[in-house]
């Protein structure tokens, strides 16, 4: 960030907008009010990082759901099948 620093004082001096001395004092005082408030690039590796190990909990939530809801279907078919087919040798041993 000090390099940014530098090279706006610099841009600042070559444009005239500020005298030398208060031209350095700008940029100095500039850089100290954003630093703390731009993201470094290990800041946005590090959100990344959370990210994805969201994304990997959400998966692993999401296939288990789906594996828990097969297995309830495939409960209640067999359930369903079960008593169909009980149904089904009732009627024929009434007949």
């Amino acid at each position: 960030m000090a390099t940014v620093s530098i090279r706006f004082s610099e841009r600042l001096k070559q444009e005239k907008i500020f005298a030398p001395e208060k031209a350095d004092a700008f940029a100095k005082s500039l850089n100290d009010e954003l630093s703390d408030q731009l993201a470094t690039k290990s800041d946005i590796l590090l959100v990344k990082n959370d990210i994805i190990q969201m994304e990997n909990r959400v998966v692993k939530w999401m296939f288990g759901l789906v594996l828990a809801s097969t297995a309830i279907n495939l409960t209640v078919i067999g359930y369903l099948m079960s008593v169909l087919i009980s149904l089904i040798s009732q009627s024929t041993a009434v007949s």
